[in-house]
């Protein structure tokens, strides 16, 4: 980092500013001054690795409590930093994903199709398969298609179990993991 910040510096000698995307990279930026840095927090973290939360959570507070500026994808994380970190409530941001409108409806002229519910994305452990199991059941004159994948092996957590149940309903279509050129189709 400190090589890279070398090679990026004007001839006056102004540091580049460098954006951290993981808390695991604290370490490797704490010669990065204060106000040239910005955290990216795309996720909560702890969720990949909770053997490491504590560990994880301390790297991102060296982040938040150093950053010039911590920008977040969602607002969760923001009212969760802001939360944890009060003092610095003003410089952590919600910097959402951009999305361009002709992804999410490609063709405005063609009218959605009547009782569906289409979700493309996360198909794992994060997604609330019980929560998703009673609504697929009390909605049986609704389609819900469900795009990502891959889901492999037998079903072995309770999670899984879930997640395969609702799969199965007679109501729920699961096309799986689709090229992200199809997706438009789905939005």
């Amino acid at each position: 980092v400190d090589r890279w910040r070398a090679a990026l510096r004007d001839e006056r000698g102004t540091e580049p500013w460098v954006v951290v995307c993981y808390p695991y990279a604290a370490a490797w930026t704490r010669n990065v001054p204060d106000d040239r840095l910005v955290y990216y927090n795309l996720d909560e973290y702890t969720l990949y690795r909770p053997e490491r939360a504590e560990r994880i959570r301390d790297q991102e507070d060296e982040l938040v409590g150093r950053a010039a500026h911590t920008v977040c994808l969602s607002q969760y994380q923001v009212d969760a930093l802001r939360e944890r970190h009060p003092e610095h409530a003003d410089r952590i941001l919600r910097y959402p994903l951009g999305v361009q409108e002709s992804v999410l409806h490609p063709n405005p002229e063609e009218v959605p199709e009547p009782n569906t519910v289409v979700y493309v994305g996360n198909v794992g452990n994060r997604v609330d398969w019980a929560l998703v199991a009673d609504v697929v059941q009390r909605c049986p004159d609704l389609t819900f298609t469900i795009v990502g994948g891959p889901i492999e092996g037998t079903p072995s957590a309770d999670w899984e179990r879930e997640r395969a149940r609702v799969l199965r309903q007679p109501n729920v279509e699961h096309p799986g993991r689709v090229p992200q050129a199809e997706v438009p189709r789905y939005y």
